[in-house]
């Protein structure tokens, strides 16, 4: 175990160690008390010496004090000494006072030369704050504002880690100053003219919301130029890409606490189920319908994707709901190894249970917004009256025995259930999570499967909080995590790896 001095010891006992013992059993039995001192207790004796100091005692000491305070750190090559060195720099930042300094440093042991931090000047003749630009290049036609950017070019870094950050940022620096982020997305793009001849850029994009002023552009020059490429930049969401994807099959974030403490595995973290595998002999162990058909071993040709929309313990809104849109589910083929959206034309969110009390509304776009001031079962989640639970239409799979991976998603966020009500969306704690289910056919109810009360599970995401902006909920049947163990033996899930080496259209597209 790692200290943050050289030469510190662990507690050994010695003056017990070199006692008189009377006989060879007060011998054993001091031996034994020694023994387990130094395994179970030396390194908390240690710990609680250096309490007043806590940056030298244990990794996991220093840990925890940081945690306490409210810090946050990515996971990073350096994270001993980065820890340290945070707690010691935030344990000492009164001295600087309130500022920038503490926040550089800490911006600095997080992303380390992947960032910025600018205060932003206002163009005097623009409505405030429509033309904002970095004050170290302003003018005598811009103003100083309060508004500082921090930019973070870490493609590595997600929008659930920048908020797991914002609050201690905003804690480090003066109450008059208004922090806002944006994340640089670069790609290379080349345009072709002509048979002999090209032009490309690199440029630095910034998120809409940044309202950026500047851009930097190379230009090069080539000859004998032989093809054409095209992308399609759009607006990335929250929780998107490929970090997105692999955040979603993990376990919870450790703030979540889903009302009503459900134990459920799948309300946890992210589950393989049957996975690839649309197969009556792949079904959950403990699922034992009394028709034997749905055992057996016939490939299932129907599917569906669905939605949970659990409260949070601390939820406090009532004029608040979530809008859920654009639900797909792609099956990867195993003998084309193409991508294929199946529910095409089926991507339409509704709450199946009458008598729910949830309220719908169809938006402008189309898509559906549902809210649960009224709710009074919750739908059929378990029989629990807290969580609520949609899905698309069931739509037909195109030869189910012929799955190598399945990747679903769908979009949602906080609407309010009257615009012209308290926005209270700040309120609100409620999480959202994908899942998908296999079934027989189209026709199959759950009745059929008596005395099961339940249809098997494709995968299912983490729960993740819906917030204003809008955000992406996905999964994949893929290792990690380890697909569930309570189903027969079989391939149900690929690597990384492999998933990377065909990824599926959504995850494809350049994003800016």
């Amino acid at each position: 175990m790692g200290f943050d001095f050289p030469n510190a010891e662990l507690p050994q006992l010695k003056p017990l160690a070199n006692s008189f013992a009377v006989d060879e059993v007060e011998n054993d039995l001091r031996n034994l008390f020694i023994d387990l001192f130094e395994l179970m207790l030396a390194e908390q004796a240690f710990d609680e010496n250096v309490l007043g100091v806590a940056h030298l005692g244990s990794l996991d000491l220093v840990r925890r004090m940081v945690n306490a305070d409210g810090l946050s750190l990515l996971d990073i090559e350096r994270e001993e000494t980065a820890t340290r060195y945070l707690y010691k720099a935030w344990k000492s930042r009164n001295k600087n006072g309130r500022g920038f300094y503490f926040l550089e440093t800490y911006m600095q042991l997080l992303l380390p030369n992947q960032h910025n931090i600018e205060q932003m000047a206002q163009l005097k003749t623009a409505v405030y704050p429509k033309k904002l630009s970095p004050l170290k290049y302003a003018n005598d036609t811009k103003y100083s504002t309060s508004r500082v950017r921090i930019s973070i070019e870490s493609p590595e870094t997600t929008w659930d880690d920048i908020d797991k950050m914002e609050p201690i940022l905003r804690s480090i620096v003066p109450a008059r100053l208004v922090l806002y982020f944006a994340k640089l997305t670069s790609w290379r793009q080349k345009n072709y003219i002509g048979a002999a001849c090209f032009s490309g850029a690199y440029s630095t994009v910034y998120p809409i919301a940044s309202r950026p002023s500047e851009f930097r552009s190379e230009l090069y020059i080539g000859i004998a130029v032989t093809e054409i490429n095209l992308f399609t930049i759009y607006p990335k969401l929250l929780g998107s890409g490929l970090s997105g994807l692999y955040s979603s099959m993990g376990v919870n974030d450790a703030g979540i606490s889903l009302l009503g403490s459900p134990t459920q595995d799948w309300t946890k973290k992210g589950v393989v189920g049957m996975g690839s595998q649309a197969r009556g002999d792949m079904t959950p162990n403990w699922w034992e319908p009394d028709d034997p058909s749905f055992k057996a071993l016939i490939p299932w040709e129907s599917a569906t994707c669905w939605f949970v929309v659990w409260p949070g313990i601390s939820h406090a809104a009532s004029n608040t709901g979530v809008n859920i849109k654009n639900i797909e589910f792609w099956v990867l083929r195993e003998s084309t190894g193409e991508w294929r959206l199946e529910n095409s034309g089926k991507t339409q969110a509704f709450w199946p249970p009458a008598g729910s009390g949830v309220a719908q509304r169809t938006e402008a776009d189309g898509s559906v917004s549902f809210f649960m001031s009224g709710v009074k079962n919750g739908g059929y989640v378990s029989g629990t009256p807290y969580a609520v639970h949609g899905s698309c239409q069931r739509f037909d799979l195109i030869d189910g025995d012929d799955i190598r991976c399945v990747y679903a998603r769908l979009e949602h966020r906080l609407v309010l259930e009257d615009p012209d009500g308290v926005d209270d969306r700040h309120l609100a704690k409620l999480y959202v999570d994908v899942g998908a289910d296999y079934w027989p056919d189209s026709g199959t109810v759950v009745a059929d499967y008596t005395p099961e009360t339940s249809t098997p599970q494709v995968a299912n995401s983490r729960f993740e909080l819906s917030t204003i902006s809008a955000r992406v909920a996905q999964l994949a049947s893929i290792n990690p995590p380890s697909p569930a163990l309570d189903y027969p033996a079989g391939e149900r899930s690929i690597t990384h790896a492999e998933f990377e080496l065909n990824l599926p259209p959504p995850l494809r597209t350049v994003v800016g």
